[in-house]
């Protein structure tokens, strides 16, 4: 068996066994904006803001959804006697599709932006979905710290509610530096660029996006990361 230790730079915001640095962050999912591809005005918004919702849930209608799907099944009917065509049945069922939000990942309503009865044009954002099955913390690491990480890099995570730990990998790693931080006492410190990463967890289930995370990066001490 491979043995692990932690390690991470000194700009950090403590410590956990063995003196290892702890990074701080908060949970966050990955967001999806909805619009409907046509323009009309909303008559049902199905959900509300913090409800969960699943892949393929119909989450909100405009005005005249239902006289379309009236005329996609009057269309259907006449395809099978051979008095529609194909091609005008398709437009009809697409007609029916643009005038409906679905739900295209399992996750969490984060923000209602329009409300019923409010005119929307064709792919105005009408509400924001996060996706539950990716959910990540991000950290800031030193340049000199990033430069020794990599993709796939496990890393375990504590919340605060929970008092395990929870196994996450490194999922991004940013190609520039996003700061300098303020807060330095030294010379060689105000030279210290910031590095933006994400971790993410292997299994999100119980974790609910904005409260607070510790993260700790592991490595194989021998392979050299």
């Amino acid at each position: 068996m491979l043995a692990f230790v932690l390690w991470g730079a000194a700009a950090c915001d403590g410590h956990g066994r063995n003196g290892a640095p702890v990074y701080s962050g908060s949970v966050e999912l990955t967001e999806h904006s909805l619009g409907f591809a046509a323009s009309g005005r909303i008559e049902n918004l199905l959900v509300e803001e913090g409800d969960r919702v699943s892949q393929g849930q119909r989450l909100a209608l405009l005005d005249h959804f239902n006289q379309a799907v009236r005329d996609a099944e009057r269309a259907q009917h006449l395809l099978d006697s051979g008095g529609f065509s194909r091609q005008e049945y398709e437009h009809l069922r697409q007609v029916v599709d643009d005038m409906q939000l679905i739900a295209p990942v399992d996750g969490v309503i984060l923000n209602k932006i329009r409300e019923n009865g409010e005119v929307t044009a064709a792919g105005a954002p009408v509400l924001v979905i996060g996706d539950t099955n990716r959910v990540w913390v991000k950290i800031y690491v030193p340049e000199h710290t990033v430069t020794r990480l990599r993709i796939g890099q496990p890393a375990k995570v504590r919340v605060d509610g929970l008092e395990r730990n929870l196994p996450a990998r490194i999922s991004s790693i940013a190609a520039q530096a996003e700061f300098t931080p303020r807060n330095v006492q030294t010379p060689e410190e105000r030279t210290m660029q910031m590095f933006g990463v994400k971790v993410q967890l292997d299994d999100p289930s119980g974790v609910r996006p904005g409260i607070f995370a510790d993260v700790e990066i592991l490595t194989d001490e021998r392979s050299g990361h």
